[in-house]
């Protein structure tokens, strides 16, 4: 499975307060910065608590312990990155991992990339989506040997 839209500048690097580490499954995270930071699951989800978030210390152990098959709610991500002092992107790229998802490195500075923002930015989340399957169709009639213009192809 791959996870598209991942940007390069945080491929592989979990930014903590404490330095960079390599990225790993949530388990892992969740455990490496409880050992740096020497606070127990309670604490740590304490300061989940301070900063406006509902967590527990055992919700925080289970996310440790049982194998996790789908995405965390948006809010349990957050209390989380809070927990542990770590960017909310740290949490998502160790949720990717322990889901088995392959990273796809994507420059966002780069001009396509940007174009694509530029040109699909105050289109709706349905016409984005149109856009993105039609151009979705056109790489697989390119990919199957069909006669979709290819960009910079003049008079064919």
């Amino acid at each position: 499975m791959t996870r598209f839209g991942h940007d390069v500048n945080s491929e592989l690097m979990i930014r903590g307060q404490t330095g960079v580490h390599r990225a790993v499954n949530l388990s892992d995270l969740i455990n490496t910065r409880k050992g740096e930071l020497g606070l127990s699951y309670e604490k740590l989800a304490g300061r989940a608590r301070v900063a406006g978030h509902e967590l527990t210390g055992n919700a925080l152990f289970n996310l440790t312990r049982r194998e996790i098959q789908q995405y965390p709610a948006p809010n349990t991500i957050r209390a989380v990155a809070a927990a542990l002092g770590v960017e909310v992107r740290a949490v998502l790229d160790a949720v990717d991992e322990s889901l088995g998802f392959e990273r796809v490195p994507v420059d966002s500075g780069a001009s396509d990339v940007q174009a694509w923002i530029t040109l699909t930015g105050d289109r709706t989340p349905a016409e984005r989506q149109a856009l993105l399957d039609f151009v979705r169709a056109k790489i697989q009639e390119l990919d199957d040997g069909g006669e979709a213009d290819r960009p910079g192809d003049s008079g064919r």
